[in-house]
């Protein structure tokens, strides 16, 4: 059921030192995600609303997706009421620690990088998918089976993502600055201003069935295709450090989700972002 987000100004107190950091109001969760990131979040409007989508702070617009499902889910479970932030990927570790919002729900895998600036819960979502090419359907590209054929090609990736980490991983690429969001990444690789780009399973072929000059190049994680590591696989969920009242509050919360809820969930996502 969708709830109406409130125009509640929250004050969030970060004490100093050691020892725990808590909200001074716990009667709200604050997330951010791109909501630009199908299935796992998207932006979406009244006449396209379904019952897991969601009002954005501050917009006329919803965002819908599995984070956003999620994020109800756990907002329900600790009793508070949600307020989703859209943020762009780049600002959103920044709008953490600046204390714009309470939690990270974006799809966001806890490497030892990231776990540097700031904290996470348990997994929500494990996402054995491997990393594949979008190109243009009809650029030599498409026909490519391996790391190797895309030798000399423009290969970009979103700002602040892992994919961008992986383009050093094709030999002798022509590596591009990395770029705001997918859909600029999207509208690039189509008219030809670079080759492609790299994205996750699910990401790859929600984006290449939303434009028809796109195609998918399935590169599985073994001699021919990315390496990827097991920590990059794992979705969590962004805190701020020393934040451990919440990140207790939402493990215990996350716990009450079943593997086979949080399956459907993901099933249900991506159904609904292909329509």
């Amino acid at each position: 059921m969708k709830k109406t987000v409130g125009t509640l100004l929250v004050t969030v107190g970060l004490l100093t030192g050691c020892g725990t950091v808590t909200n001074d109001d716990a009667t709200t969760l604050k997330v951010g995600m791109e909501c630009d990131y199908a299935p796992h979040n998207w932006t979406t409007t009244q006449a396209k609303a379904t019952d897991s989508s969601y009002p954005i702070n501050g917009s006329d617009a919803l965002c819908d997706g599995y984070d956003v499902m999620i994020a109800q889910r756990i907002a329900e479970e600790m009793n508070r009421e949600l307020i989703i932030y859209k943020i762009t990927w780049d600002g959103l570790i920044p709008s953490l620690q600046s204390q714009q919002i309470d939690a990270v729900i974006a799809g966001m895998s806890p490497t030892e990088k990231r776990k540097e600036t700031i904290d996470f819960t348990d997994s929500y979502y494990n996402d054995d998918s491997n990393q594949y090419m979008v190109v243009n359907k009809n650029s030599e590209y498409a026909s490519a089976a391996q790391l190797s054929d895309f030798s000399g090609a423009k290969i970009s990736a979103q700002l602040g993502t892992l994919q961008v980490d992986y383009i050093d991983q094709i030999a002798n690429v022509q590596a591009i600055a990395p770029m705001d969001n997918y859909t600029t990444l999207m509208q690039a690789t189509a008219s030809g201003t670079i080759d492609g780009y790299i994205a996750e399973e699910m990401v790859a072929y929600e984006q290449a069935a939303a434009n028809d000059n796109l195609v998918v190049v399935e590169l599985v994680n073994n001699e021919n295709g990315f390496t990827v590591r097991e920590d990059e696989t794992t979705v969590s969920i962004g805190i701020r450090k020393g934040n451990t009242e919440l990140q207790e509050a939402l493990n215990a919360a996350l716990a009450n989700i079943s593997t086979d809820e949080r399956k459907v969930l993901m099933e249900e996502a991506t159904q609904m972002a292909g329509e």
